[in-house]
């Protein structure tokens, strides 16, 4: 059903790290953004595949959940949707978590695939960035929270790759908690991350021809950080351009402090300053593996992918 010119919309993005709104007016052009939020639950913390979502981490997404229905509904927002990803996706009581979320919801509630994932995040970020003259030009990068997704588009046909790294499950994985990274602890996670992209030959060949766009919570950091933002402002990190030179020195200056200290370096995410020297590695490595000195960051992504199809 296609939506009236003046309709409001909204989507609710249940990551694995964190949970996003996006409410926007249907217009001639397309999507007005009219208001975003987001909430960090950390829905897949210590969350292994095949097992079961951390109770605590359950009860704080499920809170936060709730809070983002209140704004959709005080907004007013005739049409929407809620999706959910990889964590859901690898939780053996994963079914059982969506029944919950279905309960507190008067919208759909829906389990994304692997390649809808991409696809949304593909079909949101590849609006409005510049130097690509159009969607086959670039490779789009989702750098999650237990996933990371490769998503191109070849002629009249869609390609990705989902990786089952994300800055939260490589943090767990090879960095002590509450502590300072050691090189070595820094090489083997970028190790992790080199072996997992030389198994896939189809991605390097995509990478050679095409510019490459970032989204996610760790490369809009970033970026922000690359401009020395003392505030996190969207205008000014959408469409920017991220050096692999910069994420070197940032990823160098942040392994070398503690969580609190870093919190101090990240006064718009200081949630984030547990994860994101992983999520910084992860992105080094993955550029190295491409060959790309830079990418473009973009704010838009899966929501606004999904609010797209749902216009």
């Amino acid at each position: 059903m296609i939506r009236k010119v003046g309709t409001k919309v909204g989507a609710i993005d249940l990551g694995s790290n964190s949970l996003r709104l996006l409410v926007a007016l249907v217009h001639e052009k397309g999507l007005q953004p009219l208001r975003g939020e987001l909430r960090e639950t950390r829905l897949g913390e210590k969350l292994h595949w095949g097992g079961h979502l951390n109770p605590p981490a359950r009860v704080r997404t499920l809170e936060a959940l709730s809070a983002l229905l209140e704004i959709m509904a005080e907004e007013q927002v005739e049409s929407g949707i809620v999706v959910a990803t990889s964590a859901v996706r690898e939780a053996v009581d994963g079914a059982l978590f969506l029944q919950e979320m279905e309960k507190i919801s008067l919208y759909p509630v829906r389990l994304l695939s692997e390649r809808e994932e991409a696809y949304y995040g593909f079909s949101g970020a590849v609006e409005n960035i510049v130097g690509a003259s159009s969607a086959g030009d670039l490779l789009v990068l989702d750098l999650g929270g237990r996933s990371s997704e490769f998503a191109w588009q070849e002629r009249e046909t869609f390609h990705y790759h989902s990786f089952s790294f994300g800055a939260v499950s490589l943090n767990e994985a090879f960095f002590p908690p509450d502590s300072r990274q050691t090189a070595k602890e820094y090489q083997d996670l970028q190790m992790h991350v080199r072996q997992a992209l030389h198994l896939e030959k189809s991605l390097t060949v995509a990478a050679e021809s095409r510019g490459l766009v970032g989204l996610g919570g760790t490369v809009t950091t970033l970026g922000a950080l690359a401009q020395e933002l003392h505030s996190f402002e969207s205008g000014c990190v959408h469409g920017c351009r991220l050096l692999r030179e910069e994420v070197d020195v940032i990823t160098q200056k942040l392994r070398c402090r503690s969580p609190a200290q870093r919190a101090l370096l990240l006064p718009f995410a200081p949630q984030r300053a547990d994860i994101i020297t992983a999520g910084a590695a992860a992105l080094s490595a993955l550029l190295e593996c491409l060959g790309k000195e830079s990418l473009y960051v973009s704010e838009q992504g899966l929501l606004h992918g999904v609010l797209r199809e749902l216009c």
